[in-house]
């Protein structure tokens, strides 16, 4: 489960992924881009309630347009390189052990 602390409009206060590795149903998956914690670089965190939803969010970054979609979310144009930290929620159906494609639905900016 994702708990959203802070609901936007339209937002859940919780998404909750029923389906267990291997079975269909919607799951949920986070990217985050956080300064590291001795304030040297940065770190991204990848992570999924499920196999499938972590393959997910795995496979939007490694994908040009799904990177285009996230700069997009975040403000960012082609050229510019976004100079902000963030986190981004994903909803995707886990189907035969597999996951379809992953779509945005809540995005923070982190200051």
């Amino acid at each position: 489960m994702f708990r959203n602390q802070k609901p936007a409009a339209g937002e859940q206060t919780a998404y909750r992924t029923y389906a267990l590795t291997g079975n269909p149903g919607t799951a949920f998956g986070l990217v985050a881009l956080m300064k590291h914690p001795d304030h040297e670089g940065n770190v991204m965190l990848i992570q999924g309630a499920t196999m499938e939803a972590t393959e997910a969010v795995g496979r939007v970054l490694l994908d040009s347009v799904g990177v285009t979609n996230i700069r997009q979310r975040l403000g960012a144009g082609q050229e510019s390189q976004p100079k902000l930290h963030f986190e981004m929620l994903f909803r995707t159906m886990a189907l035969a052990g597999r996951a379809t494609n992953a779509e945005i639905i809540a995005t923070r900016v982190l200051r």
